[in-house]
């Protein structure tokens, strides 16, 4: 198979997302903080605070509280920009809680294997939350409480997250 077709560098991310998902909802500090890229050019747009350099992030990371309980994800899906570089993007929730959060990753191949260069996290609360466009798995599932969405595109088949399941 030709490397630049092969799709090992999208699962290999995949695989590493699902790990650090498991480190965020265990706390696991020491995990989360080795799987960005050791660099001071790495960034992290957190919901509330942002940092700089990988420094940054672990010394963030180490005081930050545990994420709440019952976190899911939804839409989550990953674009290969080249054997060396995978964008991961997902939606979560908290059930029970209001707002639709948004999580982008960029993992970039280094001589330290596949790590995040990049992380954006933010969260939409409100009524109306629209969608538009359409993904190739389409969307499936329920919203957390208080928050109703707008959908406009197609839906597929189902997507791992909500209600279980990745």
């Amino acid at each position: 198979m030709n490397r630049a077709h092969s799709p090992e560098a999208t699962a290999q991310v995949e695989r590493l997302f699902y790990q650090y998902e498991d480190a965020l909802r265990a706390n696991d500090v020491e995990s989360l903080t080795g799987f960005f890229l050791t660099s001071s050019e790495t960034v992290r747009y957190g919901i509330g605070e942002i940092q700089y350099g990988s420094e940054a992030i672990a010394e963030w990371r180490s005081s930050c509280p545990p994420i709440p309980q019952g976190r899911e994800l939804m839409d989550t899906f990953f674009l290969r920009l080249s054997e060396d570089a995978v964008v991961a993007n997902t939606l979560f929730c908290y059930r029970g809680e209001p707002g639709l959060g948004r999580q982008t990753q960029l993992w970039v191949r280094s001589g330290q294997g596949f790590k995040i260069a990049f992380a954006h996290v933010s969260v939409c609360v409100g009524e109306d939350i629209p969608i538009s466009g359409t993904l190739a798995d389409g969307f499936a599932g329920e919203l957390p409480t208080g928050s109703r969405l707008t959908v406009s595109r197609s839906a597929g088949k189902p997507v791992p997250g909500i209600g279980g399941g990745r």
